[in-house]
């Protein structure tokens, strides 16, 4: 109790106190930097998108800080003393108190910018933020899915490097949407779009499988955890295609499907074998 207490006054009279101030703070250098006529005519004429070379167009310090270490697929950077930066970190400030509103103000406004210079993955960011803003708020459905999806689709743009990114963002947006049917139907587009046949499809697969069971189609989830299982054994990984199989294999029994059967419990008992099961394995080659 002690510690807790020692934690609660560290959060309500330092860091929130703090963190408050740093978005004022934020605020006020962004307004400096893009509210009032002068500053929106300067930028939607003359704002040049960022270039690998460290070129700041819009603040005198970029040639400075081509050290940072944050850059995106094309090379371009957004320190804390460009206004993306700066924008992106009053976002999350803001979201870390809560102010959602304002969070969500910040992520639309600063999502064009990083378009503008074909920052995918921090466009990706944005959107995705804008999206979790707009759920939390209560929007409407469309709006959020249609930033989620927006999210999903600039981290596909990032290519290889972004797709772990995209795997995140459609399993946040399953979460938000909370159907089974949509969620499986998801997860097989997101196998479909991203070039893996490892460990990341075998996952999909079983969870797509999952929510197909979940959403009363049983033989569809049932196809689904074969595959899930047979991508498992090209990996190696016995154990969990053991229990993939072990999962379906009830459920095509009472089916007299004689060929699916036999080749499930063929599977299953060089799989226990491989793991030194050798009565579950006898047991299942006896099936055959």
């Amino acid at each position: 109790d002690a510690i807790a207490q020692v934690a609660a006054d560290i959060v309500t009279r330092s860091a929130m106190p703090w963190l408050e101030q740093h978005l004022n703070t934020l605020e006020t250098q962004i307004s400096q930097s893009r509210k009032g006529f002068k500053n929106q005519l300067k930028y939607y004429l003359w704002r040049k998108p960022r270039e690998s070379s460290g070129g700041n167009t819009s603040q005198p310090q970029a040639p400075a800080v081509q050290e940072q270490p944050q850059t995106t697929d094309n090379g371009s950077i957004y320190p804390l003393q460009s206004v993306e930066g700066q924008m992106r970190r009053a976002g999350d400030v803001a979201f870390l108190l809560r102010d959602y509103e304002t969070a969500l103000s910040y992520y639309r406004n600063v999502v064009g910018d990083f378009k503008q210079d074909k920052s995918w993955k921090h466009a990706a960011g944005a959107y995705e933020m804008w999206g979790v803003c707009l759920y939390i708020t209560g929007a409407p459905r469309t709006e959020w899915t249609r930033c989620m999806e927006s999210a999903y689709d600039h981290y596909l743009q990032q290519g290889v490097y972004g797709a772990r990114h995209a795997v995140r963002s459609a399993v946040l947006h399953q979460a938000m949407v909370c159907d089974y049917k949509e969620a499986a139907a998801r997860l097989m587009k997101v196998n479909a779009d991203i070039p893996d046949t490892g460990l990341r499809s075998a996952l999909t697969l079983e969870q797509a499988g999952q929510f197909f069971h979940q959403a009363g189609w049983a033989r569809k989830g049932a196809f689904h955890l074969v595959l899930a299982g047979h991508t498992f054994n090209k990996l190696g990984l016995k154990c969990l295609a053991l229990c993939c199989y072990q999962a379906v294999v009830s459920q095509y029994a009472p089916k007299q499907w004689l060929h699916i059967t036999d080749h499930a419990h063929f599977t299953m008992a060089r799989q226990a074998f491989g793991l030194g099961l050798f009565e579950d394995s006898l047991n299942h080659f006896l099936t055959l």
